[in-house]
């Protein structure tokens, strides 16, 4: 490891201390079954899995404790362990109440998987070092949960990159109302995967293939039946977007199905091929289905049918990522599909977003992931910056609030003072928290969007959305980013990076 990475990781781990806060609200109440691990095992009593197994089917609130012993031990699962199914589990790896980790929790011996599994709700994780899986090393999809003082990406020291393959935390599936923080290290993850520090995405209904009983959001004729793998809007090959009836584009979480005539210009075998598809694609010719297949591989099928017309439907599903597929039919004749005589498959598409809100992501270290340090995958441009929209008035993960933009930040001896605005719909309710990014190491994301390095402290904006922040000094050239927490606790992605300068001379 460089020493500069050394002596920065050593800075963040001494300005820490000064985070610690109250125990978690979020902390089970008496009465609660107690549950402590004994030893490292992968398995067997006393171990994490069988604490696990006892929370998920005692009926009760459990608290899930370590031997002073295990302080500093490693516990390397060789399965994945079982997610927390029972409401109101808290796993506490603080064994010293430090508010750090003193149980490491390492993916090194396992294959694939994630690290924890959280599908129900109001429980606590916290005191844990969670690295090297192939994974995320925390999936959320319950509700009401705490994350708290853990390392995602590091040693039991923070000073060590062990990141995880995919993002240090996601959440996900409509999961909503949970909180990430505070003084949670997030670092070096994503590398496999492409996924950023801290992850919110959407989750959606599951209605394919045939999407019974629901209403279209928007029907419209395709002639063309080829949609390019595409991150953000879902658009055809011959250019047409459809838009639902808030005028925002199908992206993620959505249905399709296409239907008409198919006119086939000699009898004998065709070939259906499913091209790119991403996600689920279901071909069904005359009642019959031809061809079905999921993401991600094309797959052709062949199938005897006769001259003539033929009833055509097909079906997609579109989960979050990248969406696309293309329908190519060739055989003894023509293959041509039409629709009341016209080019082409009529189209209904189907909104199927179960929002992921309200997660509040506050006072934590992010820094060195492969992505983002901090993605709502948004609707509009899922991975990546989500722009900033007029208004506030979008959707996605998070409400995919705006991020505030920071237009100056002044260095002085004594404080640092950095001035901005956001643009969203009632400013009053907007906490600001502001992050430093020093220079070299860990420096700027890619995309000049911070991540998070130091929590320097929180302001608000006035009733026009600007404000002045006084915060803690930090050397000129150091890079200052900022998030938005509106009253409902979502929080945005990081603001784009700004390098700390002396104040202009006066007259």
């Amino acid at each position: 490891m460089k020493p500069q990475r050394i002596l920065y990781c050593a800075i963040i781990l001494a300005l820490t201390v000064g985070w610690a806060l109250p125990s978690s609200t979020f902390a089970a109440s008496p009465p609660f079954n107690l549950i402590t691990v004994t030893n490292l095992n992968d398995s067997g009593p006393g171990s994490l899995r069988d604490a696990i197994d006892q929370a998920n089917s005692d009926g009760t609130a459990s608290v899930i404790t370590f031997d002073l012993s295990l302080s500093g031990g490693s516990i390397r699962p060789q399965s994945e362990l079982p997610g927390l199914s029972e409401d109101g589990t808290t796993i506490d790896g603080d064994i010293d109440g430090d508010h750090g980790p003193d149980i490491e929790l390492s993916g090194e011996l396992l294959i694939q998987g994630s690290g924890l599994w959280i599908w129900s709700s109001n429980n606590v994780v916290r005191g844990l070092a969670i690295n090297r899986f192939d994974g995320e090393g925390i999936n959320i999809s319950g509700h009401h949960n705490r994350i708290e003082y853990n390392y995602l990406g590091t040693d039991l020291t923070g000073t060590q990159p062990l990141g995880n393959g995919g993002a240090g935390i996601i959440v996900g599936g409509g999961a909503s109302d949970n909180q990430i923080g505070p003084q949670n290290l997030v670092a070096y993850n994503g590398f496999k995967w492409g996924w950023a520090g801290i992850t919110v995405t959407d989750g959606s209904v599951w209605a394919y293939p045939d999407f019974t009983g629901l209403t279209p959001d928007y029907m419209g004729a395709f002639p063309v039946l080829d949609f390019p793998n595409t991150r953000g809007a879902f658009t055809s090959a011959d250019g047409i977007t459809p838009i639902d009836a808030n005028g925002l584009p199908f992206a993620d979480h959505f249905g399709a199905r296409f239907t008409g005539t198919l006119t086939l210009g000699a009898t004998g075998d065709y070939s259906f091929a499913v091209v790119h598809p991403d996600d689920n694609v279901r071909v069904v010719v005359d009642g019959s289905v031809i061809v079905e297949v999921s993401c991600c591989e094309s797959v052709e099928q062949a199938a005897t049918l006769d001259a003539g017309a033929h009833s055509v439907e097909v079906g997609y599903n579109a989960g979050p990522i990248v969406n696309g597929f293309a329908l190519e039919i060739t055989g003894p004749g023509s293959a041509v599909l039409t629709t009341n005589g016209q080019p082409g498959l009529w189209g209904e598409f189907f909104q199927l977003r179960v929002p992921s809100e309200r997660n509040r992501i506050t006072r934590n270290s992010i820094f060195g992931n492969h992505a983002l340090g901090l993605d709502l995958d948004a609707l509009e441009n899922d991975f990546g910056v989500n722009p900033i929209d007029p208004g506030d008035d979008d959707i996605g993960p998070n409400t995919a609030l705006n991020f505030p933009v920071l237009t100056s930040a002044h260095a002085t001896p004594g404080r640092l003072v950095v001035k901005g605005s956001i643009d969203t719909s009632d400013p009053r309710t907007i906490t600001l928290e502001f992050f430093a990014n020093p220079v070299p190491e860990p420096g700027s994301d890619p995309s000049g969007y911070g991540e998070g390095a130091i929590f320097l402290g929180s302001s608000r904006p006035n009733t026009k959305g600007e404000f002045t922040a006084a915060l803690p000094p930090v050397p000129v050239g150091t890079l200052v980013t900022a998030t938005a927490t509106d009253a409902e606790g979502n929080t945005s992605e990081f603001a784009a990076n700004i390098a700390a300068v002396f104040p202009p001379a006066g007259p």
